[in-house]
């Protein structure tokens, strides 16, 4: 297991370096680079930027990473544009020194490429495509007041982290750059653009924007924002200021010579190219988890967490905790999403790390810290009224608008570490839980539920979300190599030329010679965790006061 169990995980990474790239295959792999057959898939998560290339059946060839972090700035939880950037370089440069030192080698192209990011937010650009004000990303939770008024509107749930959330809001405060907005993008449709030059997105990360219908924004409630929009003195066209919307398989531009030139500092790669369309992260996770046809779904579960359900009709009444977005392949998915998962885990590790180098000077590895610290958990007996609450950010689901970290137990109960660390795993998982209630209320069919991302790479992180779920789930290796993996996979997808729908292409390439580990939690786990989530609910009341105290 990686340092944090918020980044999705080096496993297809080094699996690819144990067995997939034996010494026989070496000869056979540097062609594929060579003659630039290999598909390239670059995701910039909210703590790493990971780059993927695979060969023509989805193997993972090379990889390379960029650490990053997000800064509380003027309000709002946001990247620069100078971090972007060097966080891509960097990320991209560690992909090329891992292919030259395993392959003998230098990438200068590729079948094809593509981005994906962290979904949703805000970035604003003028009619010369300047950057308005600072990226706000789905971490902030500052456009209720925004998000009810247009939810009002529309008779639809829509999230604050979405883009036409973060605009009505800005319009409401009066925020003078808003008269000024040509134009609007999620973060991987912005990396696009400046690399090709092209202002077009996928239909899963365009659904997180603002409401979709197929393939295009939904035409009557675009005229009913832009009227919206208007009275705040705002006069926009949805289809004018938002990207042009594509489908899985399209060509999405090519490699401009300026976006090589930003990309790769050593100046290697060729312009000309393929980009398939960006996505967001919750569309290559669906991917990088098979879960595209009705009735099946994914749980992310990482920095933040998602499920993501694919529906095969519409929800039967509104629902504050669903968002209803879509496939890569324009197929209406029901999300529910947290803001806050392992960041807390993650935290309170580092803090244990520091207590044992106190009373020792060896040396512990990443994995030997998270394994022994999680399998603690598995001593843990029933209920100890011990409840975490992980937000370090605001929980949209439980109405919190700002995070505030806390701890809560029963003085009467045993505290200790097995109990403790049931606590965190159970915290990680408990708003995911509550918005599946809401789906469940609705009837809603999910035949088969898989999991991916750093928390579900441990048995005791998917032990607790097959109790949170209340249902077992799924984990192919696939899937913790994260969205960079599903990013190039899509890309591939695009160079194969879509001979085939993408579930069944994803089938014949991956998914139907891959086992999946089945994982359901036992009676007394499940009972555990219900027990845990009442009082947890209970407590939601306290932790809205404390957010309060640190305003």
């Amino acid at each position: 297991m990686e340092r944090s169990l918020g980044i999705s995980g080096e496993i297809g990474a080094a699996r690819s370096r144990e067995g997939g790239a034996a010494a026989s295959d070496r000869t056979r792999i540097a062609t594929i680079i060579r003659e630039g057959k290999a598909a390239l898939g670059i995701e910039l998560g909210s703590t790493r930027v990971k780059s993927v290339a695979v060969d023509a059946d989805l193997n993972i060839i090379a990889s390379g990473s960029s650490q990053w972090e997000n800064s509380f700035v003027g309000g709002y939880w946001s990247y620069s544009e100078e971090e972007i950037f060097s966080a891509l370089r960097a990320s991209y440069s560690a992909l090329k020194r891992d292919i030259e030192s395993r392959y003998g080698v230098t990438p200068r192209s590729f079948a094809c490429m593509g981005i994906s990011a962290m979904m949703h937010g805000y970035l604003a650009f003028d009619k010369n495509d300047k950057l308005l004000v600072p990226f706000r990303t789905w971490r902030n939770v500052t456009a209720a007041r925004a998000a009810e008024l247009l939810g009002q509107a529309l008779g639809a749930h829509i999230p604050e982290r979405w883009s036409i959330a973060h605009l009505y809001q800005a319009a409401l405060d009066k925020e003078s750059h808003v008269k000024e907005i040509a134009s609007m993008n999620t973060l991987a449709g912005y990396v696009h653009y400046r690399l090709t030059g092209r202002k077009v997105l996928g239909v899963g990360d365009a659904s997180g924007m603002f409401p979709t219908e197929g393939l295009a924004y939904d035409p009557e409630a675009a005229e009913t924002v832009e009227a919206i929009l208007s009275a705040e003195g705002v006069n926009v066209k949805i289809d004018e200021i938002f990207p042009e919307i594509l489908t899985a398989g399209e060509e999405a531009g090519k490699l401009t010579e300026a976006g090589a030139a930003l990309l790769d500092v050593g100046g290697n790669l060729k312009a000309g190219i393929p980009f398939c369309p960006p996505e967001g992260d919750a569309g290559t996770g669906m991917v990088a988890t098979a879960s595209l046809r009705p009735h099946t779904g994914n749980v992310s579960a990482g920095t933040s967490a998602f499920a993501m359900i694919v529906l095969d009709r519409k929800l039967t009444a509104y629902h504050r905790e669903i968002d209803i977005v879509a496939t890569p392949c324009g197929d209406p998915v029901a999300m529910i999403h947290c803001n806050n998962c392992c960041g807390d885990i993650d935290d309170w590790l580092s803090v244990f790390r520091e207590a044992v180098t106190l009373f020792t000077d060896k040396t512990i590895s990443d994995d030997e810290l998270y394994g022994k610290m999680l399998a603690a958990s598995d001593e843990a007996e029933g209920d100890n009224g011990t409840i975490a609450f992980n937000y370090l950010s605001g929980e949209s689901i439980t109405e919190v608008q700002r995070g505030a970290p806390a701890v809560f137990r029963r003085g009467d109960r045993p505290f200790t570490l097995s109990s403790f660390v049931q606590s965190l795993l159970y915290s990680a998982v408990a708003t995911l839980s509550i918005g599946m209630e809401v789906l469940r209320s609705e009837n809603i069919r999910i035949d088969d539920i898989a999991a991916h991302g750093g928390f579900c790479k441990s048995p005791q992180g998917l032990r607790a979300l097959s109790s949170a779920l209340g249902a077992p789930v799924s984990a192919y290796d696939t899937a913790g190599e994260g969205g960079a993996w599903g990013m190039a996979a899509l890309a591939a997808y695009a160079a194969d030329g879509k001979s085939k729908a993408l579930p069944d292409y994803l089938d014949e390439k991956v998914f139907a010679s891959r086992k999946a580990r089945r994982v359901r939690a036992s009676k007394s786990e499940t009972e555990s965790f219900q027990k845990y989530l009442e009082l947890y609910k209970k407590l939601v009341h306290v932790e809205k006061e404390a957010e309060k105290i640190y305003e």
